[in-house]
């Protein structure tokens, strides 16, 4: 297992920010002045957080009685906003129903989390005490209870028609494996791979895709709305319990077992590292696992696991190569970890 459990950017727990220039102290403490009377003339420290390029839209707000996170975003077109508005009263409803999800706070002036000022659109929430899911395993099995409650939770509520829809994996990734193979300018992407390492990872991609197509039939239904990027830094964790989900934008309608199987190995591989397992280890995680999704009956067929959470990674990796067909290398850096995923996941779930 030497190529594969590597410590990667979600294997720091710690939170990390830094105290923002006196001109963009300025410039936030403007901007919340005219959309909350609380900070009205109100004396407030910001930092700015962003360890590793995570989060690093997002600034801690502290004005000596309360915290509160801004977060911030390019500019968003009408439909764009609405949808983000959607994301955080499907937050909303789901915090209702007793799950860990943050507080978010309309401006006084509006009916919407949303609002917009210089030239980008903005959303406050009340900041949450804690560390990112490190691993351990008290941690672990909290956390994974929590993500079965909220599928459960989310498989009895009807989901927004105005979420963005995630398509399972197809034929058409297929026939684009094809497509990738043909095009001279494939390499250019990859300096530090030589042509045999390209044409043994496109194997591999072609073999795991074969894997999944043979039950694509399971991996149509159920459809409902999911979150689709539960890894580490985005659940936070107070005493090994988790006290906030994080990252609502990625409250999307995707087909529910590819995306539950995935966000699982995401923590069971955080929980691999950071236990620094062996196999017998890592076999006996993998039995939890399945014990508490057989408790709660989400999944028929706990033996497809492993291939759900496949799914999702060659999701992910089809848009990566579709990118480079485009001419775009930007995440090509994350594909070989991607292919590792693909070995990580039939060890771990």
């Amino acid at each position: 297992m030497n190529d594969i459990f590597k410590p990667d950017i979600f294997s720091v727990s710690s939170q990390v920010t830094s105290v923002v220039s006196t001109e963009m102290h300025q410039e936030i403490s403007a901007l919340l002045g005219r959309h909350f009377q609380r900070y009205t003339n109100a004396r407030i420290n910001v930092s700015q957080f962003g360890g590793m390029e995570i989060n690093s839209n997002n600034f801690l707000i502290q004005d000596g009685n309360a915290a509160c996170v801004l977060k911030k975003f390019n500019i968003l077109s009408e439909q764009s906003r609405q949808l983000v508005s959607h994301q955080l009263k499907l937050s909303m409803q789901l915090r209702e129903a007793g799950l860990p999800l943050p507080v978010f706070l309309k401006p006084d002036s509006s009916d919407a989390f949303v609002f917009s000022d210089r030239e980008s659109d903005w959303v406050l929430m009340a900041f949450v005490e804690g560390d990112f899911f490190a691993g351990g395993a008290v941690e672990h099995t909290n956390a994974v209870k929590v993500i079965l409650d909220l599928w459960k939770t989310l498989s009895a509520i009807h989901p927004p028609p105005e979420l963005p829809i995630i398509q399972p994996i197809g034929k058409d990734d297929a026939e684009l494996l094809t497509s990738v193979r043909t095009i001279n300018n494939f390499s250019a992407g990859f300096p530090g791979l030589s042509t045999t390492d390209l044409r043994n990872m496109l194997h591999q991609i072609e073999h795991e895709l074969l894997t999944v197509l043979a039950i694509s039939s399971d991996l149509m239904a159920p459809v409902n709305a999911c979150h689709i990027d539960l890894h580490p830094h985005n659940l936070l964790m107070k005493n090994t319990d988790v006290a906030a989900i994080l990252d609502v934008e990625s409250f999307q309608i995707a087909p529910t077992y590819p995306a539950l199987a995935f966000n699982l190995f995401k923590l069971s591989r955080q929980a691999v590292v950071f236990q620094k397992m062996n196999a017998i280890q890592i076999n006996a995680l993998k039995s939890d696992i399945h014990r508490l999704v057989e408790q709660r009956h989400i999944v028929p067929d706990l033996s497809k696991l492993n291939i759900y959470a496949k799914a999702e990674i060659l999701r992910r990796i089809f848009i990566i190569l579709r990118l480079n067909l485009q001419g775009n290398f930007r995440w090509n850096h994350v594909l070989p970890i991607q292919i590792n995923a693909l070995k990580e996941a039939d060890l771990t779930i």
